[in-house]
């Protein structure tokens, strides 16, 4: 398992909002995004094959939405006999952009308000445009080929293929639930271009309405940290070693959310969001 080097809230959002965030901002603040929004929960399990090896289960993810906009991750990491349980991780984010990281393994909580429209977890693809760009029309990704649909799980989807050097993606992506991905194919390639381990994320349940509450609690209890010192704490408990250069840059992030730390978890989702006006 490896250290959380990375955090899934994008800081450049924070200082200035992309295009389709402001496409979604008014003359004032927004208390709830101005987007289709289908609650529901989505149930995944990750099937990894690599050579020599038996097929193994080594994460599961629930993706949840809120009729609010609100939504939670949750990973379920395993080894690779896919039985025992080695991380628990949760990303949860509100429409008034509070955004919270949570590793419930170790009983960390990174919290910070952000100026975020919508949660980094949110869907941003719509459905007019087969799930083929986002709120600004922009792709989903650089390269990205709409291939054709096909039903996955009783849904119709889309279906997005491209290929990089190191790998080829193949996505399928639900137009009815809001453009939310029901499948995830990636095809890592060996050094000579042939494809070797293959990573097969597929929904298994899918439910319509109000997630579990459950997914969004945050217990109270947890201790708060910032981004780099739960790099810190993880790097300690995997026994792995600290990377002064991601140390350095996590460190860089923390210094730029200074004032914005949520230290009342009690108030998650209930504050005013941070307004920016568009440039």
């Amino acid at each position: 398992m490896r250290c959380h080097a990375e955090h899934v809230m994008v800081l450049t959002l924070i200082a200035a909002p992309a295009v389709w965030t402001q496409s979604v901002q008014t003359t004032g603040p927004i208390s709830k995004p101005v987007v289709r929004v289908v609650p529901l929960t989505v149930h995944y399990e990750e099937i990894v094959h690599k050579p020599g090896r038996r097929p193994a289960t080594t994460q599961e993810m629930i993706l949840a939405i809120r009729s609010d906009g609100a939504t939670a991750r949750v990973q379920v990491f395993r080894a690779l006999d896919g039985v025992s349980v080695i991380d628990r991780r949760r990303v949860i984010g509100f429409p008034n952009g509070d955004h919270v990281e949570v590793n419930d393994l170790l009983k960390l909580v990174v919290a910070v308000k952000t100026r975020l429209a919508l949660p980094s977890e949110f869907p941003t693809l719509t459905a007019a445009s087969s799930c083929r760009t986002d709120l600004a029309g922009y792709p989903a990704a650089p390269n990205e080929v709409l291939s054709g649909t096909e039903v996955v799980s009783g849904y119709k989807t889309s279906v997005f293929r491209r290929e990089t050097a190191r790998a080829r993606f193949t996505n399928w992506r639900a137009p009815d639930l809001g453009c939310v991905e029901l499948r995830r194919l990636t095809e890592f390639k060996d050094r000579d271009g042939v494809i070797s381990d293959t990573s097969d994320l597929r929904a298994v349940r899918i439910v319509r309405g109000e997630p579990d509450t459950q997914l969004f609690h945050v217990d109270a209890a947890y201790e708060r940290v910032s981004f780099s010192e739960r790099y810190r704490r993880e790097c300690q408990h995997w026994r792995q070693p600290i990377d002064a250069s991601v140390l350095a840059r996590l460190s860089r992030d923390d210094l730029a959310l200074e004032g914005r730390w949520i230290r009342d978890l009690s108030t998650l989702g209930k504050t005013p969001r941070i307004y920016t006006a568009p440039r």
